[in-house]
């Protein structure tokens, strides 16, 4: 419709080699195109859903960056709260969460993958993300990508 022409779109899209196809779906879905493209279909959220959750660690909800600076300052933790705020500025300022964090790795030499893990769990806490959206957004807030994908 004309008032989506401007609209911005999240297109996901999965693929799968066979051996992959073979461990999801069961040898049976590959005997004929009918019965893989109905398991293929019946397993697409899950399937989905977990690539989600590798790609985004964290489910809290996406905010501004200015109103999830002012939700970390809150953590009482003055450690934990200094390596959260660190993620928020370096997430806001690189290309994906991934650089982030190494970025995080480089400054607090001790961040190892269980501390990073911990840092998620405490975002996860507060109920925040740290991928988010610009100050001037017109939208205050989103959920994550992988609780909209629920079968």
């Amino acid at each position: 419709p004309d008032k989506l022409e401007d609209a911005a779109i999240l297109r996901l899209e999965e693929q799968l080699t066979r051996p992959a196809l073979k461990r999801t779906l069961g040898k049976k879905a590959l005997w004929y195109n009918g019965a893989l493209l109905k398991e293929a279909s019946n397993e697409a959220v899950s399937v989905i859903q977990s690539y989600l959750n590798k790609m985004f660690p964290c489910n809290g909800i996406h905010l501004r960056y200015k109103d999830a600076m002012s939700a970390v300052r809150r953590v009482k933790k003055k450690e934990q709260r200094e390596r959260m705020l660190y993620l928020l500025r370096k997430a806001s300022d690189t290309a994906t969460l991934d650089s982030a964090a190494q970025k995080v790795k480089d400054h607090y030499t001790d961040v190892n993958s269980k501390k990073r893990k911990k840092i998620y769990a405490k975002f996860d806490k507060q109920g925040i993300n740290p991928i988010t959206l610009p100050n001037n957004s017109h939208i205050e807030k989103i959920p994550p990508l992988n609780t909209l994908f629920r079968k």
